[in-house]
């Protein structure tokens, strides 16, 4: 249930230390994602975060000594949680709620769990989230989750995770969207137009980081040394939304150039191809990223052209933009100030022609990309949303 906390907030009083929970964030030690970024901005700026991980399968629990329920990093709580495989066996739903109630509950009376604001960052059972008093809830739809469960596994999960959506974007007092296109979206869903609990919060980025490797002297990595030049690289997860078959058919008719593919191959996706101009890394650590970035020419989008895409702030954008590389996207990006900063092509001929329009380019589009990912720290955005909340 919602807190009956009805003090005023002027911005002065924003910058004052705010207790946020983060309600099923990605797993914090990943450390690149949108919810652990915006966790660390928030810690930046000196708040106290309680990080609570989206449950995984107990299984991990006992295969894993070493897993703590907790763990505790200065103003940084991580909070574990474990549950059941309900996405396999439905039945145990019911269950896996209160299950991880309980463990919630554990939390909330060992460390006096009333926070400020209560940041939903994925979807819980409504059930959870009344387990909290907080002053402000907000809902993160950092994504357009309901097409992405739609094309993965279908109308049925999907139809129950709109349910839970719904009712907790019905439920909370705002609501950030990542983009223009995804906001007139499920503003249409849920009958609302213009309404000051709707604001955008595109993605931001760790710029200092990963810009302090543009001019440095690093090595160029040693699985890259001996490739063939111009490379044209993708950094990131290879799962349903990557158009594999556009990029063979590329490599196929360019072979003088280098197509590389560093990331986590997801389960149900083919082995990347045979032909001799395509290769595959493992994933890198994330503090290694920037020094593949870097030694890259053109940096590539090669998505599927499908909702969940077209309505998403590709955080990649902005670490290719840090560098100040040549981007090729097969879609039109959905943020506005993206606009002549990308090079498309929406097939494998006009793919394979924006790439070499890339490679031509002028210096002065690499320095607008940079500008544009200054503009985009994690704390800024931290700092916007917080206004946002208590604006509204």
């Amino acid at each position: 249930m919602k807190a009956n906390a009805t003090t005023p907030h002027h911005n002065n009083e924003i910058v004052k230390s705010q207790r946020i929970v983060f309600l099923y964030g990605a797993p914090f030690d990943l450390g690149w994602g949108r919810s652990q970024s915006l966790c660390k901005g928030f810690l930046e700026k000196d708040h106290e975060v309680f990080y609570i991980e989206h449950p995984v399968s107990i299984r991990f629990l006992f295969s894993n000594k070493s897993t703590v329920s907790k763990k505790t990093r200065g103003k940084l709580h991580i909070i574990k949680l474990f549950g059941l495989p309900v996405r396999r066996f439905p039945f145990l739903n019911r269950l896996n709620i209160t299950l991880i109630k309980y463990q919630i509950k554990r939390a909330i009376d060992k460390d006096f769990l009333t926070p400020n604001i209560l940041w939903i960052y994925d979807v819980a059972d409504i059930n959870i989230v009344n387990l909290f008093f907080a002053e402000k809830r907000v809902y993160d739809c950092a994504d357009d989750r309901l097409s992405r469960i739609t094309e993965q596994f279908g109308e049925k999960y999907a139809r129950n995770f709109q349910e839970k959506e719904n009712q907790i974007m019905k439920d909370v007092d705002h609501i950030f969207v990542v983009t223009e296109r995804l906001l007139q979206n499920v503003q249409l869903r849920l009958g609302k137009k213009e309404n000051s609990k709707f604001s955008i919060l595109n993605n931001g980025m760790d710029f200092d980081y990963f810009y302090n490797f543009r001019d440095s002297q690093t090595s160029i990595p040693s699985a890259l040394q001996e490739l063939n030049s111009p490379i044209i690289g993708y950094v990131g997860t290879i799962t349903y939304w990557l158009d594999l078959d556009l990029i063979i058919s590329v490599a196929h008719d360019n072979p003088e150039y280098s197509f590389v593919l560093i990331g986590p191959l997801r389960d149900g996706m083919r082995p990347i191809s045979s032909c001799k101009s395509i290769f595959y890394l493992e994933p890198v650590p994330y503090k290694e990223v920037p020094k593949y970035i870097k030694a890259m020419d053109v940096c590539m989008l090669p998505f599927k052209p499908i909702e969940s895409v077209l309505n998403a702030d590709s955080l990649k954008i902005l670490q290719y933009f840090s560098l100040g590389k040549p981007v090729v996207s097969t879609i039109k990006p959905p943020i506005r100030e993206y606009e002549g900063l990308i090079w498309t092509g929406a097939d494998d001929k006009g793919f394979a022609t924006a790439i070499r329009a890339a490679l031509r380019e002028s210096t002065g589009l690499s320095q607008q990309r940079i500008k544009i990912a200054r503009d985009r720290s994690w704390q800024s955005i931290c700092e916007k949303a917080l206004s946002r909340i208590y604006e509204s």
